[in-house]
C-alpha cells in the first residue's frame, strides 16, 4: 500500500503574527525553506487567533 500526502491543521487560540515570526525561525531550516517533508505551507490569522496548514509526505 503506498502513503499518500496528509495535511495538518493548527489553530492557535489568541495566536498573533509576531508569535508565529518567532517559532518558525525557531524550527524552520532557513528563509524560504522548509522541513525535511513538508512540501507546503500556509498561515494566517484566524477568528480568535492563527492557523497554520502544513501537508507533509509521509516518512
Amino acid at each position: 500500500m503506498n502513503a499518500a500526502p496528509y495535511g495538518i491543521v493548527h489553530f492557535f487560540a489568541g495566536g498573533t503574527k509576531d508569535q508565529y515570526d518567532a517559532s518558525i525561525a525557531a524550527v524552520h531550516p532557513g528563509e524560504g525553506r522548509l522541513p525535511d517533508g513538508q512540501i507546503f505551507h500556509a498561515a494566517g490569522a484566524s477568528e480568535g487567533g492563527w492557523s497554520v496548514w502544513r501537508p507533509k509526505q509521509p516518512a
